[in-house]
Parts: C-alpha cells; structure tokens; sequence
C-alpha cells in the first residue's frame, strides 16, 4: 500500500500547515492506528488492529511483537525490530516497502 496522504497531529487531528491540510509520508501514523485500534474497528479491513491497551498488564511479549508485525505486514509494512522499555516501545521499520 502506498503510505502518502493525510498527515495527522499526534492527538489524531488533521495537520494543517499554512492553512491548508499537511500531506507526506503516512507509514509512522498508520503503525501508530494499527497498534491502537482493536480488531473489527475497521469495516473495511475486519481483523486488521493490534489491540495495544489489551495488551496492558500482559507478560506475553513474544504475542504482542508477533501481532504488531503480523498487522504491520497486511498493511504493506516492514517491522525491522521491536524493543520494550520500562514505559515505552520502539518500532523499526525497514524504509523499502513490502
């Protein structure tokens, strides 16, 4: 899929930059909703969605890193590595598309 369009703020707002709506590069954005949103809140795409808040709590690390990059794929991106912090995670992702 192709990852131009839209841009949104960090609180999921339209990006307006000199008065008018920012487009660019949508890939950081789209894993950032695709952690976010559950499975069936998508109409289009059903399964697609993470789930990250019912993850909360959870010790299954492996599960939620093969689900964040399982999602990520089906969305034509490539997840490099994912490292846990103490309150925090960090994604990369390779800069060539799938």
């Amino acid at each position: 899929m192709a990852h131009f369009g839209i841009l949104l703020t960090d609180d999921c707002d339209l990006k307006i930059q000199n008065g008018r709506m920012a487009a660019g590069s949508t890939i950081h954005q789209s894993l950032a909703l695709i952690c976010e949103i559950n499975p069936g809140e998508l109409k289009e795409y059903p399964t697609l969605g993470v789930g990250l808040p019912s993850y909360i709590g959870d010790t299954d690390a492996a599960a939620l890193k093969h689900s964040i990059k399982d999602n990520a794929r089906r969305d034509g991106i490539a997840v490099k590595s994912i490292d846990f912090g103490a309150d925090c995670a960090t994604i990369t992702i390779k800069s060539e598309p799938l």
